[in-house]
């Protein structure tokens, strides 16, 4: 604001506000079945959590299948290097602060054997906002 004459402009402390649409997306990723035996399937729970503040309707996740364990869940596709994809379009958006549980199902090889220690990961491969517009941090 100047509120002199004009000829002095101390116009150098106006605020500016900056709104950032934050993309921030969790993955916690569960079993309840933690030893098992050859053979058997495991059951494991992906819950997906929007703390961004940008809601998104499609995603993709992937799931990084160890050595010695299958896919055995015929809602994923089986791509190169035993990783496991499925596309996830929903009817309503994942606002922020929402979350949503889905499950894959892997099978132990039947011919594993000895004790083994495995490490099965996940991500949030691809994000699209509400126009279809790919996200991803």
């Amino acid at each position: 604001m100047i509120n002199d004459h004009g000829v002095v402009d101390e116009d150098d402390h106006d605020p500016v506000v900056i709104m950032l649409n934050l993309v921030d997306v969790a993955l916690i990723k569960t079993t309840t079945n933690r030893e098992v035996i050859a053979g058997q399937e495991v059951l494991f729970n992906l819950e997906v959590i929007n703390q961004g503040s940008v809601a998104f309707k499609k995603f993709v996740l992937r799931d990084y299948i160890p050595h010695g364990i299958v896919l055995a869940d015929d809602t994923w596709t089986l791509l190169e290097n035993n990783i496991a994809e499925k596309e996830f379009l929903l009817e309503n958006s994942l606002e922020p602060g929402k979350s949503l549980i889905t499950t894959i199902l892997l099978k132990i090889n039947e011919n594993m054997t000895g004790p083994k220690v495995f490490t099965n990961v996940a991500q949030v491969f691809k994000i699209f906002d509400t126009n279809q517009r790919e996200i991803s941090p």
